[in-house]
């Protein structure tokens, strides 16, 4: 995309922050359409993993585009308007005082009960893909009386599933089917799970290949030997 294209593409959060139209340069409306086309799918995309829900605290001019059952885009969004936004424009918007943050309900009393009594039975990939991630950058966004301890459960919840993931990794063979295991996890998980596969894998290669092989030792320590013995 061109930076001249860039530059007339409508910025969400700059059209918040004014009355007046759109802080954007002025392009021919088959162009602005085709550019709110671009920006709303961008925003209200049916695949965005890491999307937040928060309500909108303002009316917000010319911004229906962001709401995926407006049928004229051009319209305004009413104050009071419930959103699905990703993570990149939430944090810009709430910043300026604009959207308020819902806490998304897998980070509510229920899966935290869940977490606690059995972390590692949770399916946390199907929730949000970095769902630790994101949690972290909740305890930034919303109000801290709803938060309460998500921190702390956060990371006693992460820690508890690293130690069985890992121990899963390392005691894994090639009889076993780790596809309902892995489809749990989050990305990160995923990564630590398939790192420490491989470790697993590379050090019983080499015990195996160990036991095939006779190892000689070193001339040099044979040699150092045999020159202290007759030194002796």
């Amino acid at each position: 995309m061109s930076t001249s294209l860039l530059d007339e593409i409508l910025k969400g959060e700059e059209v918040l922050a004014t009355g007046r139209r759109a802080p954007c340069l002025r392009a021919p409306h088959s162009a602005a359409s085709s550019h709110a086309r671009l920006l709303r799918s961008l925003v209200t995309g049916r695949s965005l993993p890491q999307a937040l829900p928060c309500t909108l605290l303002h009316e917000g001019r010319h911004l229906a585009m962001l709401d995926p059952t407006a049928r004229q885009p051009e319209l305004p969004l009413e104050e009071g308007t419930q959103l699905k936004l990703p993570i990149w424009l939430v944090k810009s918007l709430v910043g300026r005082g604009h959207v308020e943050v819902q806490l998304p309900k897998c980070y509510g009393p229920v899966w935290r009960n869940a977490l606690r009594a059995n972390a590692g039975h949770q399916d946390l990939g199907s929730q949000y893909e970095n769902y630790f991630d994101v949690g972290v950058q909740l305890l930034q966004l919303v109000d801290e009386n709803e938060l309460g301890d998500l921190g702390k459960e956060l990371l006693t919840g992460f820690s508890s599933r690293f130690h069985g993931l890992l121990d899963a990794a390392l005691n894994l063979t090639d009889q076993i089917d780790s596809s309902a295991l892995k489809h749990k996890l989050t990305l990160r998980e995923k990564n630590i799970f398939d790192t420490g596969r491989d470790a697993s894998q590379g050090w019983h290669r080499w015990k195996s290949e160990r036991t095939r092989a006779k190892i000689e030792p070193s001339t040099l320590v044979g040699n150092k030997r045999k020159h202290g013995a007759q030194t002796a």
